[in-house]
């Protein structure tokens, strides 16, 4: 519960000062110029920096002025400098009720023994004020008893009585006590504003409620919640003049304070003026960076000034803070896909699209996304649930207009929805699923139609443009296409996804260096703009690029800014590995591990950027960790084949190229290297017609359906991902096929038939132990370690030898605190010896018991085989530490310190470095 408004900005009554010369601090602050008054007190303050009375006086002004942290600093100065306790209490403990600090407020004052009676009631007042804040009603009310029994006159008790009556749903009998307060005292700016409060609670007409308050605010000023409730309530109404007028006086009221800047932030929004709104919240975020609503106001201002990076980092931290609340999710969702990250929105918004917690706007933008991205099926599914959840009226209609469409009944669909539109012109659902359903049907010219009567509601909006220019490529109409995009671009100069269209369009005409301008505009705009930055190397690496050399500086601002993000530093790995630069590529991979541990994919490339700097006896290692985790991948068991080759192994190679073959049955390892290649680079075309040509040759093998789901969803292509893995999952030998069409599923989206498909898979092949293994990554990376454990054990049930299943089980028994932990790990030692992470999890295990000499013989071991892994030695380094052998650890640390900041864990390198004493 908040704290009561009125208490918040209450100020303390100040007791007799023992210096003559702070009298005209004390004036000021009667007079209600907190200003005046801080400005006289800190001279005096700098004058007698000891002087406690100084320090006291300093405090009240700080705190009137809405400083309440630096007020708290000064009052306890004041204490340690020998003033009066029973003078500094009322203030410090009002200092504490306005940061919110109740429970230390209670415990401080709630049981103290005052003397003075008028200071009793001052401090009792503010602990009952702090027990209704935290919803402790009964104890409030007695507390507020007793003060109004010893003095029945107090104001500031009366009006908290008031407060009490209304938390307990009594508006009419908080009103009496408040109207009573009034008449006794009709200079009582405090009662008037909680009048006005009881009023908009009671739900009375808004020029009342308004009314209400600027009374309030005429008896006295300096009522900082009544300005932000007014400026709020005149927003809500549409009073846009009068709220700008509340803001100024406001401003002249508390021109330093958080408040006004917060209100002045709200104010621009809603004027349309995004970029100083944006500016202004930044400003605040700093000020304040754990709270909420500034966060929440700083998001939606970023959004709407499209700085998408800043507007996620902030969103994610009010979705953090409260996690039921729809609003925020949203547009978090929003902020990701005009980012141009469409996966990541729609994995955002999943939870608020199934069941008891759709919500129409989320399964809205959704379908917006699904739209954007010619996933027109999808698209139409989702915004027909919207349209469902709103069963009355124009809502409703739409649904049945959609149940029409989908019964063949085209004219009489479009017919109805059409009438919708012209009836209601903000039915943005019926508009959208319009323009969805006629685009999936091919009904380019009714697309259009449906597009124009959107665009002529939203004239702002860049949404129609970017369609138009959507359902033009498909056709391959190319200028018509460049001319709607360009339109969608010139009113938001910053939407992502038409910079990538546009971008796309003059790489097809042969124009790469405008296409990397466009992405330098906006990495200008937005240093977070990580998308970006990697499109710009991947444009430099391209035929008529700047070549290796450009590339490189903006793949490593794509690290920086990326923040460990997988997809960037997956990317910026290939990028690397593309341009030639090894060493790069290397370093990267090995920060991605350390980071990441045990991503099959991850490893792959560590594989593969090991062998090309010249490693291949530490790339066989790699590879075999990654075929571990992921078996049916014909690229990695190439990669191991080159990798065994390199080392002068080639007896050790045929095996794999064998089973690479196997796995991709009918493709040459050229044509395994052109779609490898593919994957790395990104032509996508080229390396779908090798997989499509392997349908036709070899139609009953998995091989093609596999490498096109693959190809597919890797352009996010979800629901022709999924198409061709079910054709996959079909053949004799599906191979990963299982686990590639969950995971496609889950990432479109479709959480109920992923879970269908699991439940159907198990009964069908109830010795997959494969498909097990990967439920269970899965699970771990989800964090729903519970599943994870019961699908490990699975995969030893079957399958008793699989090392990685073992070696999971032990390292979830010892983070469990359950027994068994020590024979896992042995045994999946025993299996794989050459294998690293069963080293560490072993010497982990060995730590757990606190058998130090034995955990560090075996992390050394593991450091030994896998010498590129930071986080190996790192977990060496802390074993010696507990071992107590500080010197030991200090070489090891000396060793990672050479990374620098390279290393994902520098900072706990050089937090270690200090406890060891070096």
């Amino acid at each position: 519960m908040a704290v009561p408004a009125f208490l918040a900005v209450m100020p303390a009554l100040v007791g007799p000062t023992s210096a003559r010369a702070l009298s005209r601090s004390q004036a000021l602050l009667d007079e209600r110029d907190a200003s005046g008054a801080l400005l006289s007190a800190k001279g005096y303050v700098a004058a007698h920096p000891r002087d406690p009375a100084g320090r006291l006086a300093l405090g009240r002004a700080l705190l009137a002025a809405g400083d309440a942290p630096g007020a708290e600093a000064e009052l306890k100065r004041a204490l340690e400098y020998g003033g009066v306790e029973n003078d500094i209490m009322p203030a410090l403990a009002q200092a504490l009720l306005v940061q919110e600090r109740h429970g230390e407020l209670i415990r401080r004052y709630a049981t103290a023994v005052i003397a003075d009676p008028a200071t009793a009631a001052e401090v009792h007042t503010v602990v009952a004020a702090s027990y209704l804040a935290t919803d402790q009603t009964a104890r409030a009310r007695s507390t507020i008893e007793r003060v109004l029994g010893d003095r029945p006159a107090h104001r500031p008790a009366q009006l908290l009585r008031a407060q009490i009556v209304a938390a307990a749903g009594d508006l009419t009998g908080a009103m009496m006590v408040v109207d009573d307060v009034v008449q006794a005292e009709p200079s009582n700016g405090q009662a008037w504003y909680l009048k006005a409060e009881l009023l908009r609670r009671q739900g009375a007409d808004p020029p009342v409620v308004v009314a209400a308050y600027r009374k309030a605010l005429s008896v006295r000023s300096d009522l900082l919640p009544a300005h932000a409730t007014l400026i709020a309530l005149l927003l809500q109404h549409g009073d846009l003049a009068a709220a700008k007028q509340q803001l100024a006086d406001m401003q002249r009221a508390f021109p330093n304070h958080p408040q006004s800047a917060y209100q002045d932030a709200l104010v621009a929004l809603q004027s349309g003026e995004s970029a100083r709104a944006h500016a202004i919240c930044q400003a605040l975020a700093g000020r304040a960076p754990d709270s909420v609503p500034v966060q929440r106001l700083a998001g939606v201002a970023a959004l709407r000034a499209g700085a998408y990076a800043q507007a996620e980092t902030a969103l994610k931290k009010v979705a953090a803070a409260d996690p039921k609340a729809t609003a925020p999710r949203v547009w978090l969702a929003e902020a990701q896909w005009r980012s141009g990250r469409a996966d990541h929105a729609l994995a955002t918004l999943e939870p608020l699209l199934q069941g008891a917690q759709a919500q129409a706007d989320a399964l809205m933008l959704a379908g917006q996304i699904e739209l954007s991205q010619g996933q027109y099926a999808r698209a139409d599914d989702l915004l027909a649930a919207a349209a469902r959840l709103e069963r009355d009226g124009d809502a409703a209609r739409t649904v049945r207009a959609v149940a029409l469409l989908r019964g063949g009944q085209g004219e009489r669909a479009i017919a109805e929805l059409e009438a919708i539109i012209s009836r209601d012109q903000g039915n943005d659902v019926a508009a959208m699923t319009l323009i969805a359903a006629k685009a999936r049907r091919a009904d380019y010219a009714g697309a259009h139609q449906a597009l124009a009567a959107f665009a002529a509601r939203h004239p702002q909006s860049p949404t129609p443009d970017f369609l138009r220019g959507q359902i033009a490529w498909s056709r391959g109409e190319r200028a018509a296409a460049r001319t709607a995009y360009e339109q969608a671009l010139a009113k938001d100069r910053w939407h992502v996804p038409t910079i990538d269209a546009l971008a796309e369009v003059d790489q097809a005409e042969g124009k790469p260096s405008e296409a990397s301008k466009r992405y330098e505009a906006l990495a200008a705009h937005d240093p977070r703009q990580v998308r970006a930055m990697l499109a710009i190397a991947a444009l430099a690496l391209r035929p008529g690029g700047g070549g290796p050399a450009q590339a490189k500086p903006w793949t490593e601002r794509a690290l920086r800014a990326g923040n460990g993000d997988h997809a960037t530093r997956t990317a910026a790995i290939r990028l690397f590995l593309q341009a030639g630069d090894a060493t790069a590529a290397l370093q990267a991979a090995q920060a991605a591990d350390d980071a990441m541990p045990q991503q099959p994919d991850v490893l792959a490339l560590l594989g593969q950027a090991q062998v090309a700097a010249g490693e291949p006896r530490q790339a066989i290692t790699t590879l075999s960790r990654a075929i571990a985790l992921r078996p049916d991948s014909a690229e990695t068991h190439l990669r191991l084949a080159e990798a065994y080759e390199r080392a002068s192994q080639p007896a050790q190679a045929e095996p794999h190229r064998r089973r690479a073959a196997e796995l991709a049955p009918g493709l040459t390892q050229d044509q395994l290297g052109v779609v490898s290649a593919a994957m790395t680079d990104g032509r996508i075309d080229e390396a779908l017609a090798v997989a499509r040509a392997l349908q036709q040759r070899r139609p009953q093998d998995a091989a093609g359906y596999r490498i096109e789901g693959n190809l597919l969803a890797r352009s996010r292509q979800w629901d022709g991902a999924v198409a061709a893995f079910r054709k996959a999952v079909t053949r004799a030998k599906p191979a990963d096929a299982p686990m590639r069409l969950h995971w496609a599923l889950t990432l479109a989206g479709r959480t109920r038939d992923a879970a269908a498909f699991v439940q159907e898979w198990s009964r069908t092949h109830p010795a997959d132990a494969g498909f097990h293994l990967y439920l269970a990554e899965a699970a771990m990376l989800g964090g729903d370690v519970d599943r994870a454990e019961a699908e490990y054990r699975r995969v030893v049930e079957l399958r008793p030898d699989t090392s990685a299943a073992l070696n999971a089980l032990a390292y979830l028994a010892v983070q469990r605190g359950k027994p068994g932990a020590m024979e896992l790990a042995q045994r999946a030692v025993a299996l794989a010896p050459s294998n690293a992470d069963n080293l560490d999890t072993l010497a982990l295990v060995y730590a757990h018991e606190k058998q130090w000499d034995k955990a560090i013989e075996w992390q050394l071991k593991a450091v030994r085989l896998a010498p590129e892994k930071g986080g190996l030695r790192l977990q060496l380094a802390r074993w010696y530490l507990q071992s107590g052998n500080k010197a030991k650890a200090l070489e090891q640390l000396a060793e990672l310190s050479r990374l620098g900041t390279a290393f994902t864990a520098h900072a706990e390198v050089e937090k270690l470095k200090k406890e060891a004493g070096g």
